[in-house]
């Protein structure tokens, strides 16, 4: 089936990650769906590899307007505009990778999640969080971020954990051309 995108957002510190957000969004034809970027320090100081990522090779190639996370509104506040337009129960989160914006959300407006969001899928390798052994920092900051979402998500929001194991034999995204 068809799915109406709300809202992308990026859960680090890096550039690549919108950049290539944002690259996606316009080769699709989607210029219109609202991207943010997590605003905080995490993972802004690590090279995880995005220094050197494919999004650069992307970046020569395809068209995009955003040159770093400076240049789009907060993850939190994309989160919080798209839940405030969405009738109720009506939204399904996925969330790959680390869980920092959804912490921002939940301590921001917890009865706002409550009341908007119908599910929330996670999805990282290990079933993780996205906290691969200090990938983007200091494990902590990012073991916490989990732990407080999984502890503070509203018991009324179903959730599914799907760790990379489990559709490692249904990858997609071939070249771009």
């Amino acid at each position: 089936g068809l799915v109406n995108i709300l809202g992308v957002v990026c859960n680090t510190g890096r550039d690549a990650c919108i950049i290539g957000v944002d690259i996606v969004n316009t080769y699709y034809g989607r210029t219109n769906v609202s991207i943010g970027s997590f605003k905080g320090r995490f993972g802004s100081y690590t090279d995880n590899g995005q220094d050197w990522h494919y999004v650069n090779d992307l970046k020569a190639q395809f068209p995009h307007t955003v040159t770093g996370r400076d240049d789009v509104p907060s993850a939190l506040a994309v989160y919080t505009k798209a839940l405030q337009q969405a009738a109720n129960k009506s939204v399904t989160i996925a969330s790959i990778g680390e869980t920092t914006n959804l912490q921002d959300l939940l301590r921001s407006d917890l009865e706002l999640v409550r009341a908007k969001v119908k599910r929330v899928v996670y999805m990282d390798g290990d079933f993780n969080f996205g906290c691969a052994r200090g990938t983007y920092g200091p494990d902590d900051e990012c073991w916490k971020s989990a732990q407080y979402v999984v502890a503070n998500m509203p018991r009324e929001v179903k959730i599914t954990y799907s760790g990379f194991e489990v559709g490692i034999r249904g990858l997609t995204g071939g070249a771009l051309s």
